[in-house]
């Protein structure tokens, strides 16, 4: 609807950047194909390595999407921009989506 009305938008979701950065390393352990996907142990608020993984993909999909903002207001043609930050906090059972517009 925000892009048919000529507002430019996109969406950032969070599990995609995981997965990504969850098969790169699956590919530079076992050096072959991965899948990029995970078991519940790596939602598990105790485990620390997994913990510091989904906080470094959620600042990378949020520095993306900083710039995507910033690339955008030059081109939004008075409508504004809208970004959408999709992630699920694994650590409160919930999904969190923020949206904002310049």
């Amino acid at each position: 609807y925000l892009q048919w009305r000529g507002a430019r938008s996109k969406v950032f979701n969070v599990g995609k950047y995981r997965r990504e950065v969850v098969a790169n390393v699956e590919r530079k352990d076992s050096g072959s194909s991965a899948s990029g996907l995970c078991s519940a142990n790596f939602f598990d608020s105790q485990n620390a390595d997994a913990k510091r993984i989904r906080e470094e993909v959620a600042k990378l999909a949020m520095k993306d999407m900083e710039k995507w903002l910033e690339n955008s207001q030059e081109q939004n043609h008075g409508w504004g921009s809208v970004a959408i930050l999709d992630a699920t906090v694994s650590g409160f059972g919930f999904i969190f989506v923020a949206v904002l517009i310049i």
